[in-house]
């Protein structure tokens, strides 16, 4: 049984061993390779003096070093803080202080810059991808090949803080969602559950990592199995390609990626047909763009619906069930959600009226 976030690489490796794990380009990774490495870079992580609870920042956009890094982290008891790309260089700054990263890890171009807030706060490593890293960082690929391929995990409790994941800053400064290892696990094993995903699954996508739709997708592949197949960003091409090379059966997409593939004037040149189902959150599918993409390819979309400070998907239409295309669907598995009066929240409202929805269960950050 995984009881936290760390130990999700080395049961996955115990379990699948060489089936293949990740496939990012012409790259591809075990099960036991990407433990192996998450180990280096957890020994990496410990001789730069990370502890149990200290926080480290991943900042990349989706590539396979992000994938060893988070699983690395997760070992060592620290708190991972996945940042998305998207945030501008003042937002990283901020998150970075606000969170009280002591090592950021990320490609050259994103962690060069934050290389002159080491010494003026708690920043004390940056760790950058890629070879000829400048002086003042230490190197990723260094740390891979000096580090050695076995660490013991870090037992941590269920309770305990796991991630913290800021929002987009839209409102004003990035706020910071506290994911414990049962919100983050619950979440993924939620994901897995109402989709079906298992061993025999292929997985296309092209979701950030650090958000925590993509993130939940990507843990519940590690726990049960699926080869995940990452596209660094979306692109129809790139995506159909993906599907038909690796015989995929899974696609997982915000709406406008449904939008964009059914509009693509090639989408009918492309072999989707091992594909059994898709899933889809973010925002609401209309029904109609449901409808359409399941005539076409033959799989349902199941939407699926989350948030920040629920690690994650929370809700969604079950592939063995009643699928309601444009509807949020159940609720997981020990988690419980009602409408209620947005005047008084003791108070549940009838079916079709309007009000606030409320949500209860393992998946709600502590606090």
């Amino acid at each position: 049984m995984v009881n936290c976030v760390g130990q999700i690489s080395q049961y996955s490796a115990d379990c699948y061993g060489d089936k293949t794990a990740l496939i990012v380009g012409d790259k591809r990774f075990s099960f036991r390779k990407i433990d192996m490495m998450a180990c280096q870079i957890a020994n990496g992580l410990r001789a730069a003096g990370v502890e149990p609870g200290d926080r480290v920042t991943l900042y990349s956009e989706n590539r396979w070093e992000w994938a060893v890094g988070y699983h690395g982290i997760a070992k060592t008891g620290a708190v991972i803080n996945p940042l998305n790309v998207m945030l501008t260089p003042e937002e990283v700054k901020y998150v970075v202080e606000d969170s009280g990263a002591k090592v950021v890890m990320a490609p050259q171009d994103k962690g060069e810059p934050l290389l002159d807030l080491k010494g003026d706060s708690n920043l004390n490593e940056v760790v950058l991808f890629g070879e000829d890293v400048p002086s003042g960082a230490s190197s990723f690929d260094d740390w891979l090949q000096s580090g050695a391929s076995s660490f013991a995990t870090v037992e941590t409790q269920r309770n305990q803080l796991a991630a913290i994941c800021y929002t987009s800053g839209t409102t004003g400064h990035p706020k910071g969602a506290m994911h414990s290892h049962r919100n983050i696990l619950a979440s993924a094993e939620g994901t897995a559950l109402m989709m079906v995903r298992t061993q025999h699954d292929i997985l296309v996508n092209s979701l950030p990592l650090p958000h925590v739709y993509g993130s939940c997708v990507f843990n519940s592949s590690f726990l049960y199995g699926m080869t995940l197949v990452i596209v660094p960003r979306f692109e129809e091409e790139a995506i159909l390609s993906a599907i038909q090379e690796h015989q995929a059966t899974l696609l997982d997409g915000v709406p406008t990626v449904y939008y964009y593939l059914l509009a693509h004037p090639k989408f009918d040149d492309y072999d989707l047909s091992s594909l059994t189902r898709s899933g889809v959150g973010g925002q609401t599918l209309p029904a109609a763009k449901s409808h359409e993409w399941e005539e076409r390819v033959g799989t349902p979309v199941l939407e699926l619906w989350g948030m920040t400070e629920l690690a994650g998907a929370a809700t969604a239409n079950p592939y063995y069930g009643e699928n309601k295309p444009g509807s949020i669907g159940l609720a997981f598995p020990g988690c419980e959600g009602k409408i209620v009066s947005a005047d008084d929240s003791t108070q549940d409202l009838p079916v079709g009226e309007e009000g606030e929805f409320m949500f209860r269960g393992p998946l709600v950050m502590p606090g």
